[in-house]
């Protein structure tokens, strides 16, 4: 539980914050799209784009990943969630996360 020692950095964390932090938090978009001069857009996204707890990685079959990237427009998806580099086509779609240490 949150009680656990493993969690103390982040209980500690989240003991400090204020009502005007937890405001402008609760104020960070879900996703945001970019274009970068000369590029197409794409998405940025924690975990994927339907949930921020939801990670996309190798393990996810192709199935329920079409299911989480139903009604993206863009084309490449780059996230982070599963503390892995990784990359991965599917269909049309490009996604790539990068290594959260």
């Amino acid at each position: 539980g949150w009680e656990d020692p493993w969690w103390t950095p982040a209980r500690r964390a989240a003991e400090e914050l204020t009502p005007a932090d937890l405001d402008w938090l609760d104020a960070l978009p879900f996703s945001l799209s970019v274009t970068l001069p000369g590029a197409e857009p794409l998405l940025m996204v924690h975990g994927s784009p339907r949930n921020s707890r939801e990670g996309m990685g190798r393990m996810i079959p192709d199935e329920r990943l079409a299911e989480a990237l139903d009604g993206v427009e863009e084309r490449t998806i780059v996230g982070a969630h599963i503390h892995y580099p990784w990359e991965r086509w599917l269909g049309d779609k490009h996604l790539a996360r990068r290594n959260e240490a």
